[in-house]
């Protein structure tokens, strides 16, 4: 269904082309909702309204910067103030002036749309993969005894603390003081070796252990979207790509065969 929809909205655009028609044109409403929700590339769609795809890959990094300045990451576009959004639109048409040739420069408004989108579901994963926090139940006998010793109460607190949970394999304990090492162990053990994108991961989001097991929990489907939208800033290889989604797919099949 997806693949159907997105060829019919391509195929109108190059039926137009080939009558000397306007292209450029902005999507309906409900176009641009099914795209903006879309976990597709939409890089023939986008070439289809005569948008160099170079272009748009720095229009994207532009985007990138004047949203984590301007909004609230992780909330999606319609609960973000209209004004704010347009702040970022502002800032983006002033770095790309050919954005102006397109109606209510939607090229930029589609990306920004998308980018909210893919930060709301990656906090939400990041937020469902979180352990509840531990509450100590009190025993009757300790209800019942007011006047505990200091020696006798961290005797049992000690006695209660739960051990650490088990880690998904390949994915190292959480450093709090250096979160990019997380990322780095996991580049590393891919094959061949993907460190040297640890720098790009962080800007993207992918910062440290609970973001990478977020990451990690999305659907294959959505992994491969948000690979091909910011691959204009990773810039990995086809090799690449492979190894990193295969490694992806391998450690979250462990994770949950050992959950």
């Amino acid at each position: 269904m997806m693949r159907r929809t997105l060829k019919k909205l391509i195929r109108a655009r190059r039926l137009a082309r080939d009558k000397d028609r306007e292209v450029r044109y902005r999507p309906s409403d409900q176009e641009f909702t099914w795209l903006a929700r879309s976990t597709a590339a939409i890089d023939d769609f986008l070439e289809a309204c005569q948008i160099d795809i170079g272009k748009y890959g720095s229009l994207k990094a532009s985007v990138r910067t004047a949203a984590k300045k301007h909004l609230s990451l992780g909330i999606p576009p319609q609960e973000q103030q209209t004004e704010r959004l347009q702040v970022v639109i502002n800032a983006v048409l002033h770095a790309h002036p050919w954005l102006s040739s397109y109606e209510r420069n939607w090229p930029a408004m589609l990306y920004l749309h998308r980018y909210l989108k893919t930060r709301t579901r990656m906090k939400m994963f990041v937020q469902k993969t979180q352990p509840p926090p531990y509450r100590r139940k009190q025993s009757s006998s300790r209800l019942s005894s007011p006047a505990l010793s200091n020696a006798e109460a961290l005797a049992s607190d000690r006695m209660v603390t739960p051990p650490p949970p088990e880690r998904p394999p390949n994915i190292p304990a959480p450093d709090h003081g250096v979160g990019k090492d997380a990322v780095r162990q996991f580049l590393q053990l891919a094959s061949p070796s993907l460190e040297v994108y640890v720098d790009a991961f962080i800007m993207l989001g992918i910062r440290d252990q609970a973001s990478l097991q977020g990451f990690l929990s999305w659907p294959p489907n959505a992994r491969v979207q948000w690979l091909n939208e910011e691959n204009g800033i990773l810039r990995m290889s086809r090799l690449e790509v492979g190894s990193f989604l295969l490694h992806c797919e391998n450690t979250a099949r462990r994770s949950v065969m050992q959950g």
